[in-house]
């Protein structure tokens, strides 16, 4: 007899947290910035943090269409002007919080029998690093999918793409997607793999652009739950864009209203 089962997939960046996970750890080269200048320091905002500007040597490494390169420059760039290791990037991601209705959301998920997943283009160090942080790896044990960034010897880092440029994109909505990661191809592959189970229901909580991809691949009877206010949200103020989807699209503001969606 096959089992029923249902899924939520959670996207991370603005999703789980309300920040950007990687462009949050800007914070630690602006710190030793102001130290160079002997100048005090004062947190920086959300927003200055994604402004933030590295130099050109490592600004063009900058693609919207893939982060990952980018980000392995910036990460070598702390290191060897500020000797800012993994143990500095730990402490950092200490700061972020995850708010206590997204809390209450992952345990109210748990508790309904949903098995959760993270599908993000941050990578799979600092997801880690603030799940933990905020007591709710246990909620995903394994199930992240993003990219991997890997710590060498002498500072030596890298960041490998959730998928490489040879993988199969037969249903990807290339416009939206990026070529690191197509959080459909993602997804269903991990669905793939629960070929013995009956699934019944799939949620998917997201707001960027990269997560229509993934809403395109629902079903009629899943739900694609929108962050109010969101690019994905304005995309799909785009009828052609909206009428691609099968799920029923349901918009939130925090995680209670997702909570009060499915009671």
């Amino acid at each position: 007899m096959q089992t029923s089962i249902k899924i939520a997939v959670f996207d991370f960046d603005y999703t789980i947290i309300n920040a950007n996970s990687t462009t949050y750890l800007n914070k630690l080269v602006i710190q030793e910035e102001l130290l160079e200048k002997k100048l005090p320091f004062r947190t920086p905002s959300i927003a200055q943090l994604n402004r933030f500007k590295y130099p050109e040597e490592i600004e063009k490494y900058r693609n919207e269409k893939n982060f990952t390169l980018f980000y392995e420059q910036v990460i070598k760039y702390m290191f060897n002007k500020y000797g800012i290791n993994k143990q500095k990037l730990e402490n950092c991601l200490k700061d972020v919080i995850i708010n206590e209705s997204m809390k209450k959301l992952v345990k109210f998920l748990h508790e309904n029998e949903y098995e959760l997943i993270i599908v993000s283009d941050s990578n799979i160090f600092v997801i880690k690093s603030i799940i933990e942080n905020n007591r709710l790896a246990e909620y995903f044990s394994d199930k992240i999918f993003a990219n991997t960034l890997e710590f060498g010897p002498n500072g030596l880092i890298t960041i490998k793409p959730c998928i490489n440029e040879n993988f199969q994109r037969l249903n990807c909505v290339k416009e939206t997607c990026r070529d690191n990661i197509c959080k459909r191809v993602v997804v269903e592959n991990y669905l793939a793999g629960k070929k013995d189970c009956i699934i019944s229901k799939i949620i998917y909580i997201g707001d960027g652009k990269i997560d229509f991809c993934p809403g395109v691949g629902l079903r009629q009877n899943d739900i694609f739950f929108v962050k109010k206010n969101s690019s994905l949200a304005r995309f799909l103020q785009n009828e052609t864009n909206k009428n691609k989807l099968k799920a029923d699209i349901k918009y939130w503001k925090n995680a209670n209203d997702i909570i009060s969606h499915l009671n």
